[in-house]
């Protein structure tokens, strides 16, 4: 962001994933959630800006339950939380130091379609 307000693009890398939809930092890496591959992706963000998928060559970092649109981290970024709306259910991830993530199960039971997840 440039001090006017303005953007400017430092890198641009797609994961070849569908729908992207959030963006959340934690423990150095960009968690993004695709929504129409029902996963998660992670990037990190190099000097400069540039950027490069973790975990895997395709960056996909974990498989969620159906439309994963909202994430947010806690505890400085070791714990990532999905919001999976089409599924109900709210998947809990530990972020590894390589930026894959290792599932801590779901909360599930919660209505369908529900958008929207609050962090520290």
């Amino acid at each position: 962001m440039n001090p006017n307000g303005s953007l400017t693009t430092e890198s641009s890398l797609g994961d070849g994933q569908a729908a992207l939809c959030w963006i959340t930092p934690a423990s150095g890496f960009d968690f993004v959630a695709n929504a129409g591959s029902n996963d998660l992706s992670a990037y990190s963000v190099g000097a400069g800006g540039s950027l490069t998928l973790a975990g895997t060559s395709t960056g996909v970092v974990a498989t969620t339950g159906a439309g994963p649109i909202r994430h947010g981290s806690f505890t400085g970024g070791r714990f990532l939380y999905s919001e999976q709306g089409g599924a109900g259910a709210i998947g809990q991830y530990a972020v590894n130091p390589d930026g894959t993530l290792t599932s801590l199960g779901s909360v599930t039971g919660l209505n369908p379609g529900l958008e929207g997840i609050a962090t520290d």
